[in-house]
């Protein structure tokens, strides 16, 4: 059944389950946190892309104020609640200064498949390994997608894809296809970077035998 919350059009996506921190500044949206910490509302982020709104959202629960600044500006923590269909996107929540929407809760699966959770994090390593980044990744047994969503090297496209798709197991295998095509190209990307180095060194080298 549709209803109506406040909504914070942003250039990110988020997923179910996730926690998002933002610094929160412009006034429409200060009001918003206000409301949230006053009155335990929850709203929805809606991905806005190239100046429009994406047919899904996720709605939000404010988690933490990690800060209130003098001028009324807040650092805040927030969870991601649940996938919405995003019917309708309006300037202004009745009675207030921040945008609405009408919105229909949708479902969201996190069955996950070991074997298809074992092949991504060995990828994760090897590209980890590759950009040398030194980050916790977990273990097969506990991994869901979300909690490396936005470490992978996803385009924003991509992840807006991601978002569509309401499995666990279907969004492993994209994930898996695309670390089988990013992974190598990082690693190559990295060999030609150590030659043009190495180009630029004197060399000791044996002559050939012949």
């Amino acid at each position: 059944m549709a209803s109506t919350i406040a909504a914070f059009p942003l250039g990110i996506v988020c997923f179910p389950g996730e926690v998002q921190n933002l610094h929160i500044f412009e006034e429409r949206y200060k009001e918003l946190i206000t409301d949230c910490i006053d009155h335990n509302i929850t709203f929805a982020i809606v991905p806005f892309r190239n100046s429009k709104a994406f047919h899904l959202g996720t709605e939000m629960s404010l988690l933490q104020v990690a800060k209130k600044y003098p001028d009324g500006k807040y650092d805040v923590s927030l969870k991601a609640e649940r996938l919405i269909k995003v019917h309708r996107l309006t300037k202004k929540f009745p009675g207030k200064s921040y945008p609405a929407v009408k919105m229909s809760p949708l479902s969201w699966d996190e069955i996950s498949d070991y074997s298809l959770a074992e092949q991504i994090v060995n990828w994760i390593k090897r590209l980890y390994t590759a950009i040398s980044i030194v980050d916790k990744i977990p273990a097969p047994s506990e991994f869901l997608i979300r909690m490396v969503v936005h470490k992978i090297g996803l385009s924003v496209e991509q992840e807006l894809q991601l978002l569509a798709i309401d499995q666990e197991k279907d969004r492993q295998r994209f994930v898996l296809n695309h670390l089988q095509d990013f992974v190598p190209t990082i690693e190559r990307a990295n060999e030609l970077r150590l030659k043009a180095v190495l180009n630029g060194h004197f060399k000791n080298v044996n002559p050939a035998e012949f």
